[in-house]
Order: structure tokens, then sequence, then C-alpha cells
């Protein structure tokens, strides 16, 4: 298991299954660039990816979770710098 889905799985059993789903959907087919990335980075490539989606989508449910889902990863960027490193928030912007 990656350290990106032993981060997420805790927190996704807490949220509604499809926003849970649009999250692991995104992040099993998301390719990120080779090198060791931080947790935090990968995040938020995801959360960007699915912006750049939602976006591009019409309006609808389907682009109001993949909205929602962004949102989450970013957030979840940020409980990830917060558990390890904590000065390091600060520096977000």
């Amino acid at each position: 298991m990656s350290d990106l889905v032993a981060f997420l799985e805790p927190r996704l059993a807490r949220v509604p299954a499809a926003l849970a789903d649009r999250i692991r959907q995104s992040s099993a087919r998301t390719t990120l660039p080779p090198g060791p990335f931080p947790l935090r980075l990968r995040l938020e490539r995801l959360a960007q990816i699915l912006l750049d989606q939602a976006r591009r989508g019409k309006a609808n449910r389907e682009t109001a979770i993949t909205l929602l889902a962004a949102d989450a990863l970013i957030t979840y960027a940020c409980e990830s710098i917060a558990e390890s490193s904590p000065a390091d928030l600060a520096e977000l912007q």
C-alpha cells in the first residue's frame, strides 16, 4: 500500500461515498512524475487535476463532486503538513 493510499483511506471512510469514489478514481488513474515527491505535493497535484476537470465540466452534480474532491484533497494536503511538520504550515500560500 502506498503512503498516499495509507493516508487517504482512513479519511475517505468518513466522507460520502460519491466523494470518496471520485478521490479514489483520481488517485488510481493519475500518474505522477517520477521521483520522491512529498505526500503534500502529490495531494496538491491530484487536487489541481480535479480542479482542471471541474473547470471544463458542465454545471451538474458530477462536476460539483469533482470540485468537492479537489477541495478535500487540498484540505488533506494541509493535514499532511500539520501532521509531519507543523512549522511548515506558515509557508502555505
